[in-house]
């Protein structure tokens, strides 16, 4: 549901983007990359956390098992049912951490190059005319 929300307020303001930074005659071409961009995004942004949590989820659990539910039915006490959500909950935060760290590695410099642009745009402004007075 996070991610239906998030889809829905960044794909319309990066598609936006895209197509005005392009001429109307390339209109095609902006729709492609923007269709691209998406794509790739959402894969890695889906399939690089959740190896995160399945490798520190792995390297934690006390038991031999590939998924929660699996490690949770080959517990054999309840202080291994603890550490196995303990891992869990660890491989989670890792991933999270993951995910803030590419937030802040694709939002720094998207932040410098808006900011660039915006700065070239002020710059490029054609200045008032000021003709002599009479």
């Amino acid at each position: 549901m996070l991610i239906g929300v998030r889809c829905a307020i960044a794909s319309p303001a990066m598609a936006h983007a895209i197509v005005s930074a392009i001429p109307p005659a390339k209109a095609g071409v902006g729709a492609g990359i923007n269709g691209t961009l998406a794509e790739f995004g959402n894969g890695l942004g889906v399939a690089v956390p959740v190896a995160v949590l399945n490798l520190r989820f792995a390297a934690l659990i006390p038991v031999a098992a590939s998924s929660l539910p699996a490690a949770l039915a080959s517990a054999g006490s309840e202080g291994e049912r603890r550490d196995i959500t303990e891992a869990f909950s660890s491989g989670l935060e890792s991933s999270r951490l993951v995910r803030a760290g590419a937030v802040l590695v694709g939002g720094l410099p998207a932040a410098v190059l808006l900011r660039r642009a915006e700065r070239a745009e002020r710059t490029d402004a054609p200045r008032p005319f000021r003709g002599a007075a009479a």
